[in-house]
């Protein structure tokens, strides 16, 4: 799944620049911001159907929920693997993507067709090393 979609970066520039967790409002509201413009096809095998803030242990998280259009029973450990590494990238390496999954958690879970669970891939900022 080479298309990570995060949203959040257009969102930046409306959180708090020091914050050491988002406020779980404010994450209410991102979350309801990114639902304005779903569902959206990701790629020919997924769709992002929501984005919901839950409180996590130390601090709010962001859960993407994607559905798998794919028949998939579990992925191999190379493509979960991929996938993680990308979507931590693509968190880890922008500034401004880095800067808001130090105010939080995000999580994207996955789905099948029929709605059971596959699994999810959570990234958090000790996941970006220095």
């Amino acid at each position: 799944m080479r298309h990570a979609f995060i949203f959040s970066l257009s969102l930046c520039f409306a959180l708090p620049a020091a914050a050491e967790r988002l406020p779980p409002d404010e994450c209410r509201q991102v979350a309801a911001r990114l639902n304005a413009d779903l569902p959206q096809q990701l790629s020919s095998h997924s769709i992002l159907e929501s984005v919901a803030c839950v409180q996590g242990k130390s601090k709010p998280r962001l859960v993407y929920r994607n559905k798998v259009l794919a028949d998939i029973r579990k992925p191999p450990p190379r493509v979960i693997e991929r996938m993680k590494a990308e979507q931590r990238d693509a968190w880890c390496k922008d500034p401004a993507q880095r800067s808001l999954l130090a105010m939080l958690d995000v999580s994207y879970a996955y789905y099948d067709k029929s709605n059971r669970y596959l699994g999810a891939l959570t990234h958090r900022i000790g996941d970006c090393g220095q």
